[in-house]
């Protein structure tokens, strides 16, 4: 872990519903995607760390320019229930099915990338192979133009309403003028509102690359799914029976991306 200043992520407090089902799972044997030791399901896991400005990761000093990037899911439950295809005995149509277990996202995630991907974290994969390609890295490469354009422009949206002094400073006897002065009153929120939009595009480009495949997911060497399976999953609505690695869409929509930057 870093000792600087940027966010440390720590091991997760898991929930009682989540300590309920990982025990369960355990009695069942299924103790594959347990947290351990060695790999702990955090708060979040650090995905980046680099300096901005320079068309490539570095190792970080964290100090002027420099990020990191963290992501987390929460311990909210999946829903497993599934509207069907066919009609239940009384002819009615839509009828819910359970498909898969009723986990928490968090566990859903270390699950299903222990299980199907070799171990590998697949947002990781994301940012390993692909974000410096995205045009959102550029985004973030360049926050800090952004963040100082957008001060620039608010700077003189509150000077031109400041009651002035005859030598053109503001009139310290008015509250406007000091709060003016309190410079991170109004300078925060703008720097906290640029970053929040480069983590909401990094967000969507993940998204973005999963749905195209553009992110390799492997699966075990040789798998197949399997024909009790594609039943399954054929019976259920919009569910592709041929793809061995399942992530629902409700999981990736729990992802939660961080950007934090230097001074």
């Amino acid at each position: 872990m870093t000792t600087s200043r940027f966010y440390r992520p720590k091991i997760a407090k898991m929930t009682r519903k989540e300590l309920a089902f990982l025990e369960e799972a355990e009695e069942a044997g299924l103790n594959y995607f347990l947290s351990d030791e060695e790999n702990p399901i955090m708060t979040r896991e650090v995905a980046a760390r680099g300096k901005m400005g320079k068309g490539e990761f570095h190792p970080a000093y964290f100090s002027i320019g420099d990020f990191q990037i963290t992501y987390s899911f929460s311990s909210k439950e999946r829903n497993n229930l599934f509207p069907s295809k066919g009609k239940n005995s009384a002819g009615l149509k839509g009828m819910l099915k359970t498909y898969g277990k009723k986990m928490s996202f968090r566990i859903l995630y270390e699950f299903l990338c222990k299980t199907f991907n070799g171990g590998e974290l697949f947002i990781d994969t994301y940012f390993a192979r692909k974000f410096e390609t995205r045009p959102v890295y550029a985004d973030l490469l360049n926050i800090n133009d952004k963040i100082q354009t957008s001060i620039n422009a608010e700077e003189y949206a509150l000077f031109s309403q400041l009651h002035l002094k005859k030598d053109g400073t503001p009139n310290m006897w008015y509250n406007s003028s000091k709060n003016f002065k309190d410079f991170k009153t109004w300078q925060d929120p703008i720097i906290k509102g640029e970053v929040k939009k480069v983590a909401k595009k990094i967000q969507d480009d993940i998204v973005r690359c999963l749905s195209t495949g553009q992110i390799p997911l492997r699966g075990r060497e040789g798998a197949q799914v399997s024909e009790a399976t594609a039943k399954i999953r054929e019976s259920m609505l919009g569910l592709d029976p041929n793809l061995f690695f399942f992530a629902s869409g409700q999981l990736i929509h729990d992802l939660s991306i961080y950007v934090e930057i230097g001074a």
